[in-house]
């Protein structure tokens, strides 16, 4: 058993973690690539980044909304802003979502665990329009309604808590050794 794995170590020698910086620039060179993988270094350390932007800017947004007044769009700078944060997130979306899908052909796994995410995360956030509508519909199946919207939105809660503890591994993992359907592996060479 211990001569396989000195096997195994002398036959693939592992490449050097990537640094932040090579991280994120490797993620804005394959922006829109979704076919490859990435090493758990190169996710973390991009994922990384967009917290840090995320909370800078949330801070930045902060400072402006109580500077100029208690309502987030009463000034036409504040709106400004928030336009520009949803541009901002758009364009670091797809990057994000392409080192996500490498991360996962990394280990084997398909992109469609990301997309049911996805689609979960885009069903809860839209659960509270869809109810808004049925309500519009009448009163005589308010009680119905409402039991299906509590059913509906915690069964979908329940399955993006299950997903996201699923995906939490899948990103934890190491990368597999051999090349798999998606690539030759970016840790061993």
């Amino acid at each position: 058993m211990e001569q396989d794995y000195d096997d195994f170590l002398t036959s693939y020698s592992e490449r050097p973690r990537l640094s932040f910086i090579d991280a994120i620039s490797a993620c804005f060179k394959k922006y829109a690539i979704f076919k490859g993988r990435s090493r758990r270094s190169e996710f973390w350390w991009f994922n990384l980044f967009l917290l840090c932007i995320i909370i800078w800017w949330s801070f930045f947004v902060f400072v402006l909304v109580f500077s100029e007044g208690s309502y987030p769009y009463s000034s036409l700078s504040a709106l400004i802003v928030a336009i520009f944060l949803k541009i901002v997130l758009l364009v670091f979306f797809i990057p994000s979502a392409t080192v996500t899908v490498r991360r996962l052909h990394d280990i084997g796994r398909s992109a469609w665990w990301y997309v049911v995410f996805l689609l979960l995360i885009a069903l809860l956030c839209s659960l509270k329009y869809i109810m808004a509508f049925f309500m519009r519909l009448g009163d005589s199946s308010l009680v119905v309604i409402t039991t299906s919207y509590q059913v509906l939105f915690y069964t979908t809660l329940i399955l993006i808590s299950i997903l996201s503890i699923a995906l939490l591994v899948f990103f934890a993992t190491d990368s597999d050794t051999e090349e798999n359907k998606y690539g030759l592996s970016p840790k061993y060479q």
